[in-house]
């Protein structure tokens, strides 16, 4: 009995190949040592950490935080004279009263100048992330229409570096590739035609 069901299991796993194999497109399969396929894979992350525009996006945001800094030196700076005064003069009267609320003033305007900036700051650089993701997925489409891919997959990261088994468990879980052909790989050509296209700008 336990024969019979195995060799049924066996009989309907080839029936479902051959019923996937009949459903792709013509010329879909790759033959053995032949053509590359109708599959590539790229690593949007080694991509994306070595566009140049992605090291200037990042080199922007450095110098824009650098800014949003000294500013914020500035008015501390400000605000920590006035509170001076305040601490040496008499605490009450009229004046007193007067400089009081412009050192508050400056307080609340100070936090929130710096809310602002930090949060227009990180909007702007996710908006050009996302540039720089629709582009890498029209560079991947052009290239896959040119070279006749019909499919194109992320390939993971194949750095395995970890300071834990915990962390290097975690990084063998979140692979979903475990091996691809190198005629499939597309990250090279993907980043040249970025890269070629930026410096062109």
């Amino acid at each position: 009995m336990k024969h019979k069901h195995t060799a049924l299991i066996a009989t309907l796993g080839s029936l479902l190949t051959a019923l996937i194999i009949l459903s792709l497109p013509s010329g879909s399969v790759a033959q053995a040592g032949g053509s590359k396929g109708p599959i590539a894979v790229c690593d949007l992350v080694e991509v994306f950490n070595n566009y140049e525009r992605s090291a200037d996006l990042v080199e922007e945001l450095n110098n824009k935080k650098a800014d949003i800094a000294a500013e914020m030196t500035r008015m501390d700076a400000e605000i920590d004279a006035l509170g001076n005064l305040l601490a040496q003069g008499i605490k009450e009267g009229a004046a007193y009263e007067k400089q009081y609320e412009l050192y508050r003033s400056k307080v609340i305007t100070a936090q929130i100048w710096a809310e602002m900036a930090e949060r227009q700051l990180n909007i702007r650089h996710l908006d050009q992330r996302r540039e720089i993701y629709q582009e890498t997925l029209d560079t991947i489409a052009d290239i896959a229409k040119q070279e006749g891919y019909s499919l194109v997959l992320f390939r993971d990261s194949r750095d395995t570096a970890a300071e834990s088994i915990q962390e290097f468990a975690a990084k063998l879980q979140a692979r979903k590739m475990l091996y691809n052909d190198d005629r499939l790989e597309i990250t090279a050509a993907v980043l040249n035609k970025l890269n070629l296209a930026y410096q062109r700008r």
